[in-house]
C-alpha cells in the first residue's frame, strides 16, 4: 500500500467512525428528548392563560414572573445545557479513540515515505484539537452554540403553540416530534442534523491536527492540500487542491476549511507518487499529484458547466480566473455572484465586449 492509498483508505474508515459516532450520540439526545417529554408536559399544564401570553411577549421574568413560569424556564434550559453536554462529552470520548488511530495512522504512513522520527501523543494531538481554531472558532464554541439553539427553538415552539391555541400534546409533540417518525416531525430536528454535521467536521479537523502535529515532530518542512476528486468538493477544497505550504506557516488553510469538508494534509518534502480515484464524468485512477482544477479541465464541457453557476463559468471558461479566484483570499467561504462582479468587473466587461464583437 503506497502513501496515498494508506491515506485515503484511513479517511474513509474515519467516515464510518464518524457515522457510527454520531448515530450513538442522536441516539442518547432522542432519550433525552423523550426524558423530559412527561416533565414538559407538566410544566405546560399548570400555566395560565396569562402566563402563556406573558411568555409569548417574553415577560416571562421579574414582575410578570410566577412559580410556574420559573419550572418552565428551568426545564428548558436544563433540556438545553444537557443536550449540548452529550453532544460534547461524547466527541471528547471518540476523540482520545480517534486520536490514537491517527497517530498510529500517520507513524505508518511516515514509514512509508521513508520519514522516521519521534511520534506524538494522543493527549498532544487531542489538546491540539481544542486548542486550534476549527474553522477559525475554538471548537468549544460549537457546543455552546448548540445550548442557545437548542434552547431558542424549543422557546420558539411554545410560543407558537401556545399563540395558536394548541393542546398541551401537540405543543410537546411539535418540538420532540413522534415516536412513530423518530422525532423527524419535531422542531428539533435541525439540531440533529446540526450534531451530525458537527461530529464528522470535528473529526477531519482532529485527524489533520494530528497530522500536523506529527509533520511537526519529524521536521517535515512542507504539506500539501488533498482534495477529494468528485463532484462534492465545494469550490474552496477544488482551488485549493494541490497547493503546497510551510509547515511552519500557522496562518496555512489547513483543512476542514468548511462543513462537513472531506480534504486531507499530507506530506509534501517529496512529489507525490501513486494514485488517487476519481469519480467524476471520467472516473477512474488518477495521478496523486493532479490538482482539482487539472482533472476538470479534462472533463466533457457539459459536465464541467453543471459545476459552476453561470458567471463562474464565464470566468473560468475564460482562463482569467482560476478554481482559486472563485473562493475569498483566505480561503473559508465561495464569492457570490454578487462578489465575483465586483472582483472581476473588467474581466466580465472585457469578456462581453468580445463575445459583441464575435
Amino acid at each position: 500500500m503506497d502513501y496515498i492509498d494508506a491515506v485515503f483508505q484511513a479517511a474513509h474508515e474515519r467516515e464510518g467512525y464518524a457515522k457510527g459516532s454520531a448515530t450513538r450520540i442522536l441516539n442518547f439526545l432522542r432519550e433525552l428528548e423523550l426524558d423530559i417529554d412527561t416533565k414538559l408536559r407538566a410544566r405546560i399544564a399548570r400555566l395560565s392563560e396569562r402566563d402563556k401570553n406573558n411568555f409569548v411577549q417574553g415577560r416571562s421574568r421579574g414582575q410578570y414572573s410566577t412559580e410556574r413560569l420559573t419550572q418552565l424556564l428551568a426545564e428548558i434550559q436544563a433540556l438545553s445545557v444537557r443536550w449540548a453536554k452529550i453532544t460534547e462529552d461524547n466527541i471528547k470520548l471518540s476523540a482520545k479513540e480517534l486520536a490514537a488511530a491517527e497517530v498510529a495512522l500517520q507513524a505508518e504512513v511516515m514509514a512509508i515515505q521513508g520519514v522516521l522520527g519521534p511520534t506524538v501523543s494522543v493527549q498532544q494531538v487531542v489538546s491540539a484539537a481544542y486548542a486550534q481554531p476549527l474553522m477559525a472558532r475554538p471548537l468549544k464554541e460549537y457546543f455552546k452554540d448548540q445550548e442557545t439553539a437548542v434552547k431558542r427553538t424549543i422557546t420558539n415552539a411554545l410560543r407558537r403553540s401556545f399563540v395558536s391555541g394548541e393542546t398541551v400534546d401537540e405543543a410537546v409533540k411539535s418540538i420532540i416530534g413522534t415516536n412513530a417518525l423518530k422525532g423527524r416531525d419535531g422542531d428539533l430536528r435541525k439540531h440533529r442534523q446540526g450534531v451530525e454535521m458537527l461530529v464528522r467536521t470535528s473529526f477531519n479537523h482532529l485527524s489533520n491536527v494530528a497530522t500536523q502535529e506529527m509533520f511537526r515532530n519529524l521536521g517535515v518542512r512542507k504539506w500539501r492540500y488533498l482534495s477529494v476528486l468528485d463532484n462534492r468538493t465545494s469550490t474552496i477544497c477544488a482551488g485549493l487542491s494541490g497547493t503546497e505550504w510551510s509547515v511552519s506557516n500557522r496562518r496555512a488553510p489547513y483543512p476542514p476549511r468548511h462543513q462537513n469538508c472531506r480534504s486531507l494534509a499530507i506530506w509534501g518534502d517529496e512529489p507525490l507518487e501513486g494514485t488517487q480515484a476519481s469519480n467524476m464524468a471520467k472516473p477512474g485512477q488518477v495521478p496523486a499529484n493532479l490538482t482539482y482544477e487539472e482533472l476538470l479541465k479534462r472533463q466533457p464541457v457539459a459536465w464541467q458547466r453543471e459545476q459552476f453557476t453561470a458567471l463562474q463559468w464565464k470566468l473560468w471558461r475564460s482562463g482569467e480566473v482560476s478554481l482559486r479566484g472563485l473562493s475569498d483570499t483566505k480561503g473559508t467561504r465561495g464569492l457570490t455572484d454578487g462578489e465575483l462582479r465586483l472582483r472581476y468587473a473588467r474581466t466580465i466587461r472585457q469578456l462581453g465586449e468580445s463575445r459583441q464583437a464575435a
